[in-house]
């Protein structure tokens, strides 16, 4: 069976591979909205930020679907820190994480990593 990928929808054999990135960054949006020391425009640069991942981890390769999801549930796990009030150097640690992960899935140069080292700028 061939893989086909349009937008954010996917078909082929992916293993049961979560795909659904919106859905996963409606709750890292609903995570920001909830984190009681980020001023609204961070919140809103947030947002922005989060639709432009959205439209770089549609530009992934199937191959590479089920690694986006899961660079967005790290990014959801962070922000849970973050609204907990874990130790910066906690999230300083996890954030590093992160930005490899992104690396590893995307290269190095790709806007995927630059987004997301975005939107650490702002959490952090």
């Amino acid at each position: 069976m061939s893989n086909v990928h349009v937008g954010d929808t996917f078909s082929g054999n992916f293993r049961g591979a979560n795909l659904n990135v919106k859905s996963v960054l409606k709750d890292v949006n609903q995570t920001i909205q909830s984190l009681p020391n980020l001023k609204q425009e961070a919140k809103v640069s947030l947002e922005e930020l989060l639709k432009q991942l959205e439209q770089e981890l549609s530009l992934l390769p199937p191959e590479k679907a089920k690694q986006g999801t899961e660079l967005v549930q790290a990014l959801h796990f962070l922000l849970k820190d973050a609204k907990d009030n874990r130790p910066k150097m906690a999230l300083q640690l996890t954030a590093k994480g992160l930005t490899e992960a992104a690396e590893a899935i995307a290269g190095m140069t790709s806007p995927v990593v630059q987004t997301i080292k975005s939107i650490l700028s702002i959490i952090l």
